[in-house]
């Protein structure tokens, strides 16, 4: 290629909603670069440098096309085979619709909109008529109404025109937002002044005022200690802004004279003369950030009205405001020479004292000249029964990894060592050394050193008839490595033993009445099973440090899984509350006491049995965990959130593979879906050969549908085999739907689609075979 000429950048098939505008600026940059850097190039060399320009993907898609006797060689060919892949078959009345529906988002200027409009109306062939379509678009699709009525005012409208009416309103709107702003800013400035001059209104009769001296000096510099910096006074750039330490504006933070904004319940704050009497403490200081539902109040009645009092227990005396004082009748008020102090050291004006009856008792308030909620104080809250003093804590001291060390200490080894046994007709496999990257050398090298320590692996010298080659994986979240078999080879000689592994419904059926949960994590579990020496021997592995064996069940082997399940299920098989999933083991308990005792039993076998658990994976005694992919608590079973952002990221796909990939995750959080195959039914019929592959409204509008139900996390009630079930089933003209309901709970959703031969039975038989079909499958 031409090094006078820069090539075009690789074409991104990633965006799938713009794919097709992608395209279109990819191909006619890729034109111009041809005629203008290899014109005189053979075609089948134009052809070859469309192709390495494009990219590695856009290869692999090349690789799917077929070509007829030479047109692989053909330009004009191989453009249009990317363009038909790029550019699907449009249907113009969908586009239309598109374009009829368009309306100006709240966040998008008036030509983002316009420009959009442009784009659709391209496809939408409206010929001649395109700019008065785009003008009348623009007119029912503004977000502002005043530029609404201006343009439906207007003789002759034309687009032109129209784009200038609504640029013109949005610029105005943008400066009147400006000087509100300003307004603001310039208030708070009168007021501060007024102040001032109110205070210092002899002062101001003697001499000149303030404002006549800044006006002598406005236009002369000064520093600023509000800002920091030197500027004409009125100029600073810290007008306006509010301090983030005591939240008053006009000032930085970093020139703030405050040592924090207080306020005393959020009241106004007088001081009062000193007293001789008792001085009391209101304790409990809101500093203006404070969220105000965290306070407490409780609600009670004073001459047949009802009056909210905050309950602060730091105060130490109850406070009554004079505004609710005065619409008391026959309440009288007493003097006092008690003055009340606030957690900052100020003073409350305190107009007297008064008793009222609450609740069978008569408790003392002091009637304060403020606007602030009435205040009942430690004594009295609980006196009257608000708040209950404990006097001890209990602490648990019942701490599993402290109480069983061994368990949560090492690598376990349990008894019975396994043997792998091979189909004999299988030949022998050696594989030669794989190269590992100068950069995890020494990693590697540690990690064996590692292993051979903890007995997990050892030094091979004499021939062994299978050798494996290493696989090396970095854990991208600690940088360790892990070590693996590539064992393909040998998995096709080991004889699998078949052990049937849980499901989360066989689980779930079982949890039953369960409030106390615990996860515990088995610590490298397949490291914890031994193996004889002929299986040793079997596992040999070359590495660039010589040959190694495993000593201890490798991950790779696919016997591997069913043999550790095997294993563990026969450890805990006639413990109660007790599940396990591999290296996973689920104690459940319904209240915790027994959850506890059951959560020993589990611990002490372990130990027993010499098996060790990974302490920072372990969760005791919870009401929530995750597992094999579902969240589990008390009130039932609900997809992982993890799994839900996976399903987000599937989200909104019009190509093919993106369809299949977004129905498959969807297939599997079926059973939280209520009559998922009636409202997948619009997207699923993407996938027919007969059906045009077109995503529209119809097709976003099911998957937000389904969103909206996966996303808002639903939950299902554990099944419970003692109860009487409810089936609920339903059809429609495509699909057929059922609900178990246990204690007017959802238990479990079914669905299923319909072919073209069922559709034709009518509505009651539907439900009638489906019903008997899911009362089968309970």
């Amino acid at each position: 290629m031409d090094g006078h000429f820069k090539q075009p950048l690789e074409m991104d098939f990633s965006h799938e909603d713009n794919l097709s505008e992608k395209w279109k600026r990819w191909k006619q940059t890729m034109n111009l670069y041809l005629e203008v850097a290899m014109g005189e190039k053979t075609e089948k060399e134009q052809c070859r440098a469309v192709l390495y320009v494009i990219g590695l993907e856009g290869r692999e898609i090349y690789n799917t096309f077929n070509f007829g006797e030479n047109e692989a060689d053909k330009l004009e060919v191989l453009l249009k085979k990317f363009e038909d892949y790029c550019i699907p078959k449009k249907n113009v009345t969908v586009i239309r619709h598109r374009f009829n529906t368009r309306v100006q988002n709240s966040s998008e200027s008036i030509d983002q909109y316009l420009t959009d409009l442009k784009l659709i109306a391209k496809n939408c062939e409206f010929e001649h008529l395109k700019d008065g379509l785009i003008r009348d678009r623009i007119v029912c699709g503004t977000n502002s109404s005043r530029a609404k009525e201006r343009l439906l005012r207007e003789d002759g409208l034309t687009l032109d025109k129209a784009v200038g009416i609504c640029r013109a309103d949005e610029e105005s709107r943008k400066q009147m937002k400006t000087l509100n702003e300003e307004e603001q800013v310039h208030a708070l400035r009168r007021k501060t002044q007024n102040q001032r001059t109110n205070r210092n209104e002899g002062y101001a009769k003697k001499g000149p005022s303030r404002r006549d001296h800044e006006k002598r000096e406005s236009n002369s510099s000064f520093s600023c200690g509000k800002c920091g910096t030197t500027h004409e006074r009125r100029n600073c750039p810290a007008y306006g802004k509010k301090c983030h330490k005591c939240k008053k504006p006009n000032h930085y933070q970093k020139f703030c004279k405050s040592k924090f904004s207080k306020s005393v319940h959020g009241l106004d704050e007088y001081s009062s003369c000193e007293s001789d009497g008792e001085n009391y403490f209101v304790g409990a200081v809101n500093r203006k950030t404070e969220i105000k539902e965290n306070a407490c109040f409780s609600s009670f009645k004073l001459q047949g009205k009802t009056v909210q009092f905050k309950i602060d227990t730091g105060a130490q005396v109850n406070i009554l405001p004079l505004s609710i004082y005065k619409k008391l009748s026959n309440v009288k008020l007493s003097k006092t020479s008690t003055s009340l102090t606030s957690y900052s050291g100020d003073k409350l004006k305190v107009v007297g004292k008064c008793s009222l009856h609450l609740k069978d008792k008569n408790c003392e308030f002091f009637v304060t000249d403020t606007n602030q909620s009435p205040l009942l104080g430690f004594k009295a809250s609980h006196e009257l029964g608000l708040i209950h003093v404990i006097m001890t804590v209990q602490t648990d001291v019942d701490d599993p990894v402290k109480s069983f060390p061994k368990v949560f200490t090492g690598l376990g080894c349990l008894e019975k060592p396994y043997h792998i046994k091979i189909d004999s007709s299988v030949n022998p496999v050696i594989n030669p050394p794989r190269k590992i990257p100068a950069a995890l050398r020494e990693k590697l090298k540690g990690t064996l050193k590692e292993m051979e320590d903890k007995e997990v692996i050892r030094k091979v010298d004499e021939p062994t008839d299978w050798v494996n080659s290493l696989v090396v994986v970095e854990k991208p979240k600690t940088g360790k490595l892990r070590i693996c078999l590539d064992s393909r080879n040998l998995n096709k000689a080991i004889k699998r033993e078949h052990f049937a592994l849980p499901t989360i419904e066989d689980i779930t059926t079982r949890l039953t009445g369960a409030k106390y949960l615990s996860k515990l994590d088995c610590n490298n579990g397949y490291w914890q099973l031994r193996m004889d020496k002929e299986s040793q021997l079997l596992t040999t592995f070359n590495s660039p440090f010589g040959r190694y064996c495993f000593l201890r069940m490798p991950f790779g082997i696919k016997s591997a899984q069913e043999v550790f399940q095997k294993r563990v299920s026969q450890l805990f098989e006639n413990l109660k509350g007790v599940e396990t999933d591999i290296d996973d083991i689920l104690v459940w308990g319904t209240t915790r006491k027994e959850h506890d005792d059951r959560l020993h039993s589990v611990l002490n076998r372990c130990q027993e049995v010499g098996l060790t658990l990974n302490a920072e994976k372990c969760k005791f005694r919870v009401k929530e965990v995750t597992y094999i992919g579902h969240t589990l608590s008390a009130d039932g079973v609900r997809p992982d959130q993890e799994k839900n952002t996976g399903y987000q990221r599937n989200a909104g796909s019009n190509r093919q593979k993106g369809v299949q990939r977004l129905l498959g995750t969807i297939n599997y959080l079926a059973k939280f879906v209520p009559n998922m195959s009636t409202v997948t039914e619009p997207i699923r019929k993407l996938l027919k050969e007969e059906h045009e592959f077109i995503w529209t409204h119809e097709q976003q509008q099911a998957f937000e549908k389904l969103k909206d139900i996966i996303t808002k996390n639903p939950v299902l009630s554990f099944y419970d085999v003692s109860k009487p079930v409810t089936v609920s089933c339903d059809a429609s003209q495509c699909g057929l739907g059922a609900m178990l309901i246990q204690d007017n709970k959802p238990v479990a959703y079914a669905s299923r689609s319909l072919t073209d031969a069922e559709k034709q039975i009518c509505q009651h038989r539907k439900r009638i075979a489906w019903c008997a079909i899911w009362i089968g499958k309970i």
